[in-house]
């Protein structure tokens, strides 16, 4: 509703999002507080395609995004970064998996994390976020044209990390 979209608006317009590095850990820490574990949670997932679809939202992140690449050397992963944050990096790599293992291993780290969630629940929230990502009008989730398609359904994480790497270093290679 345009109630609705006027408070996000007013929201987006006066929050401050940080990136912080603590040892090993990425922190996002959202006007001064420590965020990093609830953006990963079940129930911003249910929600987070909504509201990425914005305009407000995308013209608050889209910028806060570029600043953090400008130290250079980052890498960042995100449904718009190759084709709306980025669209001129060096390395764009589509990593994707099937959506029942992502699911899979969404619902491994949730019970890790001692969150109370089922599996089917975490598969047909992860079905409805997709479903608003790649239909959205603003910065849909897409694959970039030049982008690196990168299954990683049957990949452990050492795999994809292997991957990605030997992909990075062919890329620095050609350039």
């Amino acid at each position: 509703s345009s109630t609705e979209i006027e408070k996000m608006e007013d929201l987006v317009e006066n929050i401050s999002i940080e990136m912080k590095k603590e040892g090993e850990k990425q922190l996002v820490f959202l006007d001064g507080e420590d965020v990093s574990a609830e953006i990963r949670s079940t129930q911003v997932d249910e929600h987070v395609a909504k509201y990425a679809a914005l305009a407000c939202v995308r013209n608050k992140m889209t910028p806060l995004q570029r600043k953090m690449g400008e130290k250079g050397n980052i890498i960042m992963e995100g449904r718009d970064i190759g084709t709306a944050v980025f669209p001129n990096a060096n390395v764009k790599i589509y990593l994707d998996a099937s959506i029942e293992e992502r699911a899979k291993r969404r619902y491994q780290q949730d019970l890790e994390k001692g969150m109370e969630v089922t599996y089917e629940e975490i598969l047909e929230s992860m079905k409805q976020r997709h479903k608003l990502e790649t239909q959205r009008e603003i910065a849909p989730l897409r694959q970039a044209d030049d982008a690196i398609y990168l299954d990683s359904t049957h990949l452990s994480i050492e795999q994809v990390i292997e991957k990605v790497i030997k992909i990075i270093n062919e890329k620095r290679e050609e350039q």
